[in-house]
This record gives C-alpha cells, sequence and structure tokens, in this order.
C-alpha cells in the first residue's frame, strides 16, 4: 500500500494520495547495468495486488524503453563518428604531408592524395596492393639499403612505439630518388593488445636534404681546403 510503504511515503503525500492513487508497479529501465530510469503504473480506487504476469509485463516494457533509448544512443554515436570521420577526411585531404594508415596485414586502409602523389603510385594501385606486394627501393640515410622490417612503421609494430624524423630515402616509379621525413603512431590495438594499425605521416624533404648534403660537403671541402694552405 503506497500510503504505508516508506518507499512510497513521501511521494504519496505529494503526489499519490491527492490523486487517489493507492498502487503502483515500477520497474527499473537499465542501459549498460546503470539504473537510468523507473517505468511507473499506477493503479486507482482500492488497493491492488499486482499478478505474476502483470509483474512479467511491466519489466518487458522496461525492457522495451531501455532497448529503444540504446538504439537511439547508438544513432547518436554513430552520427558523430560520421561526422567526425567526415572532418578527418576534409582535414586530411588538404595537407601537402602525405598520411596513410596501415594495417597489420600491410593493406593501407586510408590515404590522402599527398601520399599517392608523394610516393609515385596511383590510388588505385595502393588500394589494390599490401606494403610487401609494392616494389620499393629504399636506403637509410648514409645510403644503405632499408629493408622492409626495418621500415619506421614496421619498427612501431613490432614495440608499439613511435618513430619521430626517421630520414629514408625511396625510388619513385619515375625512376627519381626521393627523401623522406617519416613520423607514425600506433593508431589502434588487438585485444591481446597488439598493434593493429599504424599511422604514418611523410613529408618530401628532398630538397632540404640535397641543401643540407651540399653544405656539408661544403664545408668538408673548405676544411680540408684550410688544412693544405696551413
Amino acid at each position: 500500500r503506497v500510503e504505508s510503504d516508506p518507499r512510497t511515503l513521501e511521494l504519496y503525500r505529494a503526489y499519490l494520495g491527492p490523486r487517489g492513487i493507492t498502487s503502483t508497479l515500477d520497474a527499473g529501465i537499465r542501459l549498460g547495468g546503470r539504473l537510468v530510469g523507473i517505468l511507473c503504473h499506477e493503479h486507482e480506487g482500492a488497493p491492488r495486488n499486482w499478478s505474476h504476469e502483470e509483474e512479467l509485463f511491466a519489466g518487458s516494457l522496461a525492457d522495451l524503453v531501455a532497448q529503444t533509448l540504446q538504439a537511439s544512443q547508438r544513432r547518436a554515436v554513430e552520427e558523430a563518428l560520421s561526422q567526425s570521420e567526415e572532418a578527418y577526411r576534409s582535414v586530411v585531404s588538404v595537407l601537402a604531408e602525405g598520411v596513410m594508415l596501415v594495417a597489420r596485414d600491410g593493406t593501407f586502409a586510408t590515404f590522402n592524395d599527398s601520399a599517392s602523389r608523394i610516393l609515385g603510385y596511383s590510388n588505385e594501385y595502393l588500394k589494390t596492393h599490401r606494403l610487401d606486394e609494392v616494389s620499393w627501393e629504399t636506403v637509410r640515410a648514409d645510403g644503405s639499403r632499408l629493408p622492409i622490417h626495418d621500415y619506421p612503421l614496421s619498427i612501431t609494430f613490432r614495440t608499439g612505439q613511435p618513430v619521430n624524423d626517421s630520414v629514408m630515402g625511396l625510388r619513385r616509379t619515375d625512376g627519381n630518388w626521393i627523401w623522406l621525413s617519416i613520423n607514425t603512431r600506433p593508431f589502434d590495438r588487438e585485444p591481446d593488445g597488439s598493434i593493429a594499425s599504424v599511422l604514418v605521416s611523410f613529408a618530401d624533404i628532398t630538397s632540404r636534404y640535397a641543401a643540407e648534403r651540399e653544405l656539408r660537403h661544403n664545408h668538408i671541402l673548405l676544411s680540408a681546403i684550410t688544412e693544405v694552405q696551413a
């Protein structure tokens, strides 16, 4: 009875009593194990003893409300993710730097136009080839051969650690060599904690690198001439 039950006594004085409500059947609405609301069934007139079937029905209605709320939340999350992805693509597409998301199996999950332009491969080619299927010819900063397992992204896959400002030489499909400054970051993880994908950004520093090498060469040459004159 709502007028004597301590759980409804305060509500009885302010709401239930003035409206002639003598019995209530409440069912909790839960999302993710958390109580987010209560579905209240009210009865006027003589006090009512709710049947087991009525209790089950009330619980089913509460579950239906919870499912509706959950679906609404899911749609809101999906819309937010969609908007975030569109914003991400809009920003990344105008970057002069190449940006790629590389999955563990070597597929290029996504990349911007600058990435394909710098590397010298078409978008379609990168979409249909994995990292180990591309005919890369790469060298370290000292000119020695750089195998694929020592690429900055390979190091990040193995260690889970980012790589910053790594310099790598790459021969494009047109035969020209370019120099890249590369940064990598873990992007996503598998359930076992291993890296699922790596975000790679790179800039073409060929002109700067050539100027730095020429400057070093001139410095060495000047030092040698100074020593000879001495």
